[in-house]
Order: C-alpha cells, then sequence, then structure tokens
C-alpha cells in the first residue's frame, strides 16, 4: 500500500520523520501511537503494538491509541482480542457509536461483512442511537467489500446530504460511479479504509511532508484523501492552513483555520492553529486570546498551557505565565521544555531554589544545552554553590552540550 499510486505513498517517507522525531521525544503519546497506526500500514504488527502499549502506558485514557489497538487485533485476525479490548475497564467508558464502531470490527472479522453490517442496522434501529460519523464510512466499507454497488451509491448520496461540502471532494478523487474507474477508486479507499478513519491521520502527516518538500500538488491529493476517509473538514482546512503557512500566505492559513472552526467550533486545534500563526505575525495579544479559547476547550491541552505561559512571559505577565507553564506539567510531568521554561522564569523572578529544583530535573530528563548549564551556574551562584557552578560552565563549554534547546 504504498506504491506511487495510492494515498498512502510517502508512508515510508512519514516512518523514518516518526523514527527521527520520537527519538528526541520518546514521551510523546501522540507520536508513538501515529508511528504504531504507520507500523499497522507497513506490516509491522508487532512494531505496532510496542508503539501503542508505549502510547498507552504513557497515557492510560488514550482513546486513539484504544480504537488503534483494537483495530490491530483486528487486522491480524484475533476477534476475541477486540472483544477483550472492549471489556476492558477503558473500553467500557468509551462513547456507545464509538464501542459499535469496535462491535462492526469484531463481527467482520469473525463473520464477515454481511454480519457487520447486521450490527449497524441493530444500533440504527435503537429508539435514539448517537450519531456517529464512523459508521457512516462503516456502511460504505463493507458496501464496497460486498460489491453491493446499489448500497455504495446510495451511501455515497448520503453521505453529501449529510455534509455538501464533501460532494466535490468525493468527485476530485474519483468515488463516483460504477464504471471501471469509479470502482478502481472505491477499492482504494477501501484499502486505505480497512475500518479506522485514523488513517486520515496518517495522511494528513504524509501531506504536510510533501508540503514540507514544496509538493504542494501532491500534497493537496493526499488531503483530499484524508478528507473522504474520515469526513473531517474540519482537519483537511487545519492541514490546509498550515500548508498556506508553510508558504507564509498569512492570510490565506488564517481563512483557512476559520473555515476549519465553522466545521467544528468546539474543536481546539484550530484556535491553537491561528494562536500560533498570530503569534509568528507579531500579533500576541490575539494569540493569547485565541489559545485562551483552546484552553477553555481542552484544559487538559499541555501544549496550549506552554505556548501561553511563553507569549505572557514575553508580555511580562510573569506570575500567569508561570501558572500556565506549571498547569502544563501537571497535565504532562515529563514536558521537558515546558520545564526548562518554567526553570528559566524562576530564574528570571529571583526564585534560585525553586529554579535550581526545575532545572535540574530539566537535566536528569536528558535535555542536554550549554544555555541549560550556563544558567545554571548562575543560579548557583547566587545560592552559594560555587563548586556546582564552576562544573555546570564546565559542562557548558563541552562539546556534548551543544546542542538546540528546542
Amino acid at each position: 500500500m504504498t506504491n506511487e499510486r495510492t494515498p498512502l505513498r510517502a508512508l515510508g517517507e512519514l516512518l523514518r520523520a516518526l523514527d527521527a522525531r520520537i527519538e528526541r521525544h520518546p514521551n510523546y503519546p501522540d507520536l508513538r501511537n501515529l508511528r504504531g497506526l504507520a507500523r499497522i500500514y507497513s506490516g509491522d504488527h508487532d512494531g505496532a503494538f510496542a508503539d501503542l502499549v508505549e502510547a498507552l502506558r504513557l497515557h492510560s485514557q488514550y482513546e486513539a491509541a484504544l480504537v488503534n489497538m483494537a483495530w490491530l487485533h483486528a487486522e491480524r485476525r484475533e476477534p476475541d482480542l477486540v472483544r477483550a479490548v472492549l471489556r476492558e475497564p477503558r473500553g467500557r467508558r468509551l462513547r456507545p457509536g464509538l464501542r459499535v464502531h469496535l462491535q462492526v470490527l469484531e463481527a467482520q472479522v469473525r463473520d464477515g461483512a454481511e454480519a457487520a453490517l447486521g450490527v449497524l442496522d441493530a444500533y440504527a434501529a435503537q429508539p435514539r442511537p448517537e450519531p456517529e460519523p464512523w459508521h457512516e464510512l462503516d456502511r460504505l466499507w463493507l458496501a464496497v467489500q460486498l460489491e453491493r454497488w446499489d448500497l455504495v451509491d446510495a451511501q455515497v448520496r448520503r453521505l453529501v446530504a449529510q455534509q455538501a461540502a464533501i460532494g466535490p471532494i468525493l468527485h476530485q478523487v474519483g468515488l463516483v460511479g460504477r464504471g471501471s474507474a469509479g470502482r478502481a477508486a472505491f477499492a482504494t479507499w477501501n484499502q486505505c479504509y480497512r475500518g479506522n478513519p485514523h488513517v486520515a491521520a496518517l495522511l494528513r502527516e504524509c501531506a504536510r511532508l510533501r508540503a514540507a518538500g514544496a509538493a504542494f500538488s501532491d500534497c493537496e491529493d493526499i488531503l483530499r484523501w484524508s478528507a473522504v476517509l474520515s469526513l473531517d473538514l474540519c482537519d483537511f482546512w487545519l492541514v490546509v492552513g498550515e500548508q498556506h503557512d508553510f508558504e507564509a500566505r498569512d492570510a490565506d492559513a488564517e481563512s483557512a483555520f476559520r473555515q476549519a472552526m465553522q466545521f467544528d467550533s468546539r474543536r481546539a486545534q484550530p484556535y491553537i492553529k491561528l494562536g500560533q500563526l498570530y503569534a509568528a505575525c507579531g500579533r500576541p495579544q490575539e494569540a493569547i486570546r485565541e489559545l485562551q479559547h483552546a484552553a477553555s476547550l481542552q484544559p487538559r491541552y499541555a501544549d496550549v498551557r506552554y505556548l501561553l505561559g511563553l507569549l505572557l512571559e514575553d508580555l511580562g505577565q510573569l506570575p500567569e505565565a508561570e501558572g500556565h507553564l506549571r498547569t502544563a506539567l501537571d497535565i504532562n510531568t515529563r514536558y521537558t521544555l515546558a520545564r526548562l521554561s518554567l526553570g528559566y522564569l524562576l530564574a528570571t523572578r529571583g526564585r534560585w531554589r525553586d529554579a535550581v529544583k526545575q532545572l535540574e530535573q530539566v537535566r536528569a530528563e536528558g535535555l542536554v544545552s550549554s544555555d541549560l548549564e550556563t544558567r545554571l551556574a548562575e543560579v548557583y551562584e547566587q545560592l552559594g554553590r560555587h563548586e556546582d557552578a564552576t562544573l555546570a560552565r564546565q559542562r557548558a563549554l563541552s562539546p556534548e552540550s551543544d546542542t538546540d534547546d528546542g
């Protein structure tokens, strides 16, 4: 599924990029989850299992990693293990519609596509079923498997009726008609989907890589596939905005991020991206406004708190900045960059004992930096720890410390 004609043609490139990022940031569950998903598509099921286990160790309530673990079991034709995920405490806490999606996976592996369609029909017949966009994709996936082209046509019409903006994108990737071209496009769609809309996250990362390499037309094609594999037009516009941002088209990027908000105003990510754009454009007050809104939508998002801390510190609002940095560390105790920034801020405020505690922990977490050692030397001097200060200055001059804090 990685040749040049498939949406996942940049999968090998993405895996190499994820390897490098995880080497730098081994404690980021998002990266572990994404690499686990990529490894499933590359056929490395054992490596995928290790990554997903680690993602769930780092973040025990990580819903996406739990769903991907169930999907890995489905890919390995292990229906009993899919059911085991549903029965464990974390699986029982999943929203009902998502639990039904996993039941569809189990039924498809155990009894085939017709049985899986039966699971969807039974749930839809309940008095008040919770709407779940994934169910619409599951129906299309199963109909294509069964080569029930009447159901495929009906499902495509249903998708467009529910979200008119998806219609043109379906046409652009060829998911129309029953001719050979249309059937080939649906076969490609099915090979990518395979019962997991999270594949769209892989495609968005592939698109980002192609955009960074200035392969913009390829980026746009991959993005269109990501949209029809997830129905997530909010994320579609987010990556379009990132592409414009990369090209320094600030007004177009701002417009794209606002488009993303229109498709899902309850999601924090569009506000984060817009806040980052404003910060890069030298508009800190507007950046803080957007990031504060993001924090209200997703209070446990450590990166938002970290960015707010940096912006508020730049504006001289040091107590508020400290509060956000400490919140980032409460959320993610392994957030080394937030701890580094907090240590620097505490030193700026003359709180030497608090500062040295944070900065020594940064070093213990493996961040090696000449700037860190220089700042530690200054803090040690303020505390009267002159021998420690001398050692820190020596470390600052060593080649091992000649690295970037970021």
